[in-house]
């Protein structure tokens, strides 16, 4: 990583690495809205169904 490379103004580089991570990671987290997750009606084989007649040539996994 440059910002560890050794030179006088190796703790600048370190800092704003620092503070550019954490910006990333601010703007991650507060981008993330609630999601909400439902069974799918008719459960496994009902899925594979709906995978299959949108995906054609789709296979169900067969190691699960």
């Amino acid at each position: 990583m440059a910002a560890l490379e050794e030179g006088p103004l190796r703790a600048v580089r370190a800092a704003n690495a620092a503070r550019a991570l954490a910006g990333a990671r601010e703007a991650v987290a507060a981008s993330a809205g609630p999601t909400r997750a439902r069974p799918h009606p008719g459960g496994v084989p009902a899925w594979e169904a709906a995978a299959a007649a949108y995906v054609p040539g789709w296979r169900p996994d067969p190691d699960g």
